[in-house]
């Protein structure tokens, strides 16, 4: 009797061993034969255990099989699937900061809706699956700047072939603005000074954690941003700089 296909399903091109579970297997040479026309040698590890390597299929749902006389085929209760070869291509954003904890999109080709993980830095994580060209990745801390590869695999199944390449880099700081004032009926424009600015098209100013508006770039140490308008009364705002929409500079300045 057969139970159970362990796994239950591959990739195309990347076929290995399955395991099939169940009861009564004689302790002779199996065959398994997926679908009604692929046979391959299986081998027997107990009563309960039998082990069969894949054999050469296209993308398809088969029917697992086995024989103990390569005659007469005991039936399966479950099916097999070999899905599309899947392929990643790139990633969006292709670059974050250090701290982790925000999500960037992976872009490929033949994404079947299963569970999957992204792998970066020899960290997983889990993702989401959002269509056959893209699935959503959650991006690990690490310690330190450097450029790693994304890779995704298909839980249970394996490595999906291609690769996305992701930087990291360093957590921005901000030491003072000049001037330090300006009028409250705003557009003034301050130079806000630290480390680590990039030239994105994200670059923002945030003023006390609400009010945003678009950060010009002059150098990695220097930023331009407007005072926001229309401000209803006098007093300090907190500026942070973002390269981009995940993450913060680390500390504020006073405006």
């Amino acid at each position: 009797t057969l139970l159970h296909v362990v796994p239950s399903a591959a990739i195309l091109g990347k076929f290995s061993v399955i395991t099939i579970i169940g009861q009564y297997f004689l302790d002779l040479a199996p065959k398994c034969r997926f679908g009604y026309h692929s046979v391959s040698d299986g081998l027997w590890r107990s009563s309960s255990v039998i082990q069969c390597v894949l054999p050469r299929l296209d993308a398809a749902n088969y029917t697992v099989d086995v024989s103990f006389n390569t005659i007469d085929f005991v039936p399966g209760a479950h099916y097999f699937y070999v899905h599309p070869e899947a392929n990643v291509v790139s990633c969006t954003p292709s670059f974050g900061p250090v701290n982790g904890g925000y999500f960037v999109t992976v872009f490929g080709s033949m994404f079947v809706k299963l569970q999957y993980q992204c792998r970066l830095s020899g960290m997983e994580e889990n993702a989401s699956w959002i269509n056959p060209f893209s699935i959503r990745c959650k991006v690990p801390k690490v310690d330190s700047p450097r450029v790693v590869r994304l890779r995704v695999s298909a839980v249970g199944i394996g490595l999906i072939d291609g690769s996305a390449t992701f930087s990291y880099f360093p957590k921005i700081e901000v030491y003072n603005a000049r001037p330090s004032s300006g009028p409250f009926h705003g557009g003034t424009a301050v130079s806000i000074v630290g480390l680590n600015f990039m030239d994105s098209e994200d670059l923002s100013c945030i003023f006390d954690n609400q009010i945003i508006s678009r950060g010009s770039f002059r150098s990695s140490s220097i930023v331009l941003c407007n005072s926001p308008q229309n401000v209803h009364q006098k007093g300090a705002m907190l500026i942070q700089i973002s390269n981009f929409a995940a993450d913060l500079s680390v500390g504020a300045v006073l405006f």
